[in-house]
């Protein structure tokens, strides 16, 4: 598996495709799409700045870690995601993907989160926006 430390990524698509990589402690800053069509993946302590994050990507880990308010419709059209101890501060998270998993995940902008979502497993999920109770 590749290892990726503390790196920081910027551009367009800056690690299109990755596979079988190991990512901690990186920053994927502006350019849309850092991750897109990403498989087997394990990132620890991530922040994700800008849009689109993980699209198309399937077999994903995320622990700890942070995507920011830019980083609007993360994850889209995505499948086996498991989210741990996770921020996301960004709206429209999460759209027709499935099995998902999210524990101790905070959602401070859930605006349009999980449409269209199928197999999704939460424990200790803070959801703040419409449709939420």
């Amino acid at each position: 598996m590749q290892e990726r430390n503390a790196e920081i990524f910027t551009g367009e698509r800056a690690m299109f495709g990755a596979k079988g990589a190991k990512f901690t402690n990186c920053i994927f800053e502006n350019g849309e799409s850092p991750l897109k069509h990403s498989s087997n993946l394990e990132l620890n302590e991530c922040v994700f700045a800008y849009k689109y994050p993980l699209w198309y990507a399937s077999d994903i880990t995320l622990n700890g870690g942070y995507l920011e308010p830019l980083a609007r419709a993360g994850m889209w059209y995505s499948k086996n995601l498991s989210f741990k101890d996770v921020l996301i501060n960004a709206p429209k998270s999460f759209r027709k993907s499935s099995q998902i998993s999210l524990e101790n995940v905070n959602f401070s902008d859930a605006a349009e989160t999980l449409w269209g979502c199928a197999d999704v497993k939460i424990k200790n999920v803070f959801a703040k926006g419409d449709y939420f109770g």
